[in-house]
């Protein structure tokens, strides 16, 4: 979808406002479509409207509660709040939808941190850090099939 592709492209070069655009046509000729309400939930969090964010979030994960990357964001948001029990239970939903986050297993590392959970916080971060490690070496990986000169 030609409105979608512009609009999260646009939002990941920093072009938010013709980016809700874009997403937002995107919902209306496609209202199916989780990604562009993703997309404009995220705008609303980088534009300072958390409160904004976090309904959008909300209301996307009662329609595709199996959507990670919005677990994570609003896991994300939701600490931030310093809700943190809520906070739990979307980070928590975001690893066990996606093991391989490492965003998510971070963000559940750090809210495990600062609810005083060290043992299973440091453990979650060291998990973390090894996916993370991981997703380099296959990053590199995937280069190197690509231009096998390097």
């Amino acid at each position: 979808q030609l409105q979608y592709a512009l609009g999260s492209v646009l939002y990941l070069k920093g072009h938010l406002p013709d980016a809700a655009s874009h997403l937002a046509e995107s919902v209306r000729l496609q209202p199916q479509q989780a990604a562009s309400y993703y997309y404009l939930a995220l705008i609303a969090r980088d534009q300072g409207q958390d409160a904004e964010a976090i309904e959008k979030l909300q209301s996307l994960l009662k329609q595709y509660p199996e959507h990670a990357p919005s677990c994570e964001a609003l896991g994300e948001l939701l600490m931030r709040a310093r809700q943190y029990p809520e906070a739990e239970s979307n980070l928590k939903k975001a690893v066990h939808l996606d093991p391989k986050s490492v965003k998510a297993n971070y963000q559940l590392g750090l809210l495990l941190s600062r609810m005083g959970q060290k043992e299973e916080a440091d453990k979650q971060l060291a998990l973390a850090k090894s996916l993370r490690v991981e997703d380099e070496k296959t990053s590199h990986l995937q280069l190197r099939l690509l231009d096998p000169e390097q």
